[in-house]
């Protein structure tokens, strides 16, 4: 996880409080002084702070879930959909994310994913316990999605047919 929100540390110490075993892993280059001051004052357990690692497949034998929060107001803050979806689905994990545009044309409600309104504690924690609790198929159906839609050569293609659209 990248940089969290408040609403999404109290879901997970909510989390963390039921299941005194769940481990939160933190990506440090990018934290905010405010939210490692949030987790200290408000007690949340089981948190780990990772630096850069070079081998995504290290970092995905670690997890269970993978989260992307973004900002539900304007656009993502970069030029394309976040990789690290197409690296947890690749992999076969579980996703939950922000319910905004950019995410929604790649994660599928209830199929491939679970979306989550920033600002709602409540639902972030329904969306954690629901994907990790249940033996849902999220993590094989992201997998199959993510082979059947983003293969490197049918994304090929269709660059092609848009640059021939384009020229001709």
């Amino acid at each position: 996880l990248r940089t969290p929100t408040r609403e999404f540390l109290l879901a997970y110490k909510k989390y963390n409080e039921k299941f005194s075993d769940a481990k939160l892993i933190l990506d440090k280059v990018n934290l905010k002084q405010e939210i490692t001051e949030f987790i200290i004052e408000n007690s949340i357990k089981n948190v780990f702070f990772e630096g850069y690692s070079s081998s995504i497949v290290d970092i995905m034998k670690k997890i269970d879930l993978v989260v992307e929060l973004h900002p539900s107001e304007g656009f993502l803050d970069c030029a394309s959909p976040p990789l690290l979806l197409f690296e947890a689905m690749a992999c076969g994990k579980k996703i939950i994310a922000s319910n905004i545009p950019e995410i929604k044309c790649i994660i599928k409600h209830n199929k491939t994913g679970l979306l989550f309104d920033n600002c709602d504690s409540n639902q972030i924690y329904d969306c954690i316990t629901n994907s990790l609790e249940k033996k849902n198929k999220l993590g094989e159906n992201a997998r199959k999605e993510i082979l059947k839609n983003y293969d490197i050569k049918k994304i090929v293609k269709k660059y092609e047919e848009i640059y021939s659209e384009f020229l001709n």
